[in-house]
């Protein structure tokens, strides 16, 4: 209501189905946004190495350099709604499997494990970052991705 300066009534009139349904909007865009800004990165023409980096420099950005929420843990914890539990699921899950599909494409036999510590350790630096007020725990996990996922290593 603060951010928005709208009074509750006004809320509610925009999401009859209350705070679910305001979260379930919210979580909508976040995910339009993931999609259009970091997993599209992954889907080009481009070579799997470039494409790579691409989608570290965009998921960069998209967490404002570490500055901002991650969206998994924020509707992770508490997501009542099975909605909202199912969009969550969805978008990690094809995060995960555009970064496989790379990963493999670029020759690394470890592509599962791979992508799945690659999103595990954005998800963590991001925590810390956010629980220290400190961006760096996310700016060493990037850096550290960029040279883990390296198609030369």
């Amino acid at each position: 209501m603060q951010r928005t300066g709208l009074e509750r009534a006004s809320l509610y009139h925009y999401f009859p189905g209350g705070k679910t349904a305001a979260a379930e909007a919210v979580l909508e865009d976040v995910l339009e946004q993931l999609s259009e800004n970091v997993l599209a990165t992954l889907t080009s023409d481009d070579p799997p190495d470039v494409r790579l980096t691409r989608m570290l420099d965009a998921t960069s950005k998209f967490y404002n350099c570490g500055n901002d929420l991650c969206f998994v843990s924020i509707f992770a914890i508490g997501a009542d709604s099975e909605s909202l539990s199912n969009s969550l699921r969805s978008a990690v899950a094809t995060w995960l499997t555009s970064l496989e599909a790379t990963l493999s494409e670029a020759g690394r036999a470890n592509a599962k494990e791979l992508a799945n510590a690659a999103l595990s350790c954005i998800q963590g630096g991001l925590v810390l970052s956010v629980a220290q007020s400190d961006p760096t725990p996310f700016q060493y996990a990037l850096q550290y991705l960029r040279s883990a996922m390296s198609t030369s290593s």
